[in-house]
């Protein structure tokens, strides 16, 4: 935790620059095994990137609160990620939006 803390001191640059580790996701497949957790199928990229996904997200919501657990799971959240664009795009994407023509 305090190494994590030390490379990532504020949820901002965790959120921007943390990437799970291959090592770290093997061990948390290690883990669910030994404690019998059962995945329902054999992971596709798809799973894997989710799961990658949610693991990170929780380790940003140990490390800075829920808020940045939001923030990392917004990160790949196609309806957040298309606000996101609209609001920062130009108002003509915004009417295109509102008049059906995107």
């Amino acid at each position: 935790r305090s190494a994590l803390l030390e490379k990532y001191p504020s949820a901002e640059a965790f959120s921007s620059s943390f990437a799970l580790d291959p090592q770290t996701y093997q061990h948390f497949l290690s883990f669910i095994s030994k404690k019998k957790v059962k995945l329902h199928a054999s992971p596709s990229l798809i799973q894997t990137n989710n799961l990658k996904q949610l693991i990170s997200s929780n380790i940003a919501r140990n490390l800075f609160g829920y808020k940045a657990y939001l923030q990392m799971m917004n990160k790949t959240d196609k309806s957040v990620t298309e606000a996101i664009s609209v609001l920062n795009g130009s108002d003509a994407a915004y009417q295109a939006i509102l008049s059906g023509k995107k």
